[in-house]
């Protein structure tokens, strides 16, 4: 589900143009449950179908510390399945090797169209993993 989270409004001389720019949360998919240490990952964001691809795509990536990345750095290659309407892009990462919670964030830009013009369009997700313990190893204090 899209929600918007803010829109830019113009008004010049009295009259409310279009707006100018559109932010919105991104769905996110990816591990709701614990994953084990040094777990491989992968996890995925949904650019909205109006986004234009001929026009470069911007995902950055931060993660809390200890998590690694693959890149910190994704685009239009990084989409799983480019004949579908709406983009998932695909991130791949490793699970820190400490139990606890971590987060990963993505900000991400494109442009996107309606008939009569284009805007520049960003959005954000955010993904929050536990790290379960070792097998065997005690649970970490809370």
């Amino acid at each position: 589900m899209l929600a918007a989270v803010g829109v830019a409004l113009l008004a010049v001389r009295g009259v409310i143009a279009a707006p100018l720019a559109t932010e919105v949360v991104l769905p996110s998919l990816g591990h709701p449950e614990p994953v084990a240490p040094r777990q491989p990952l992968r996890l995925s964001l949904v650019i909205p179908e109006t986004a234009r691809r001929d026009v470069p795509l911007l995902v950055r990536l931060t993660a809390d510390a200890g998590f690694e990345l693959a890149d910190n750095r994704l685009g239009w290659s990084d989409v799983v399945d480019p004949a579908a309407s709406a983009a998932r892009v695909e991130l791949r990462a490793t699970a820190p090797a400490s139990p606890g919670r971590y987060g990963v964030r993505a900000h991400a830009q494109w442009v996107e169209c309606d008939a009569q013009r284009c805007r520049p369009a960003w959005g954000t997700a955010s993904w929050d993993l536990v790290v379960r313990a070792p097998e065997g190893a005690a649970p970490p204090a809370p």
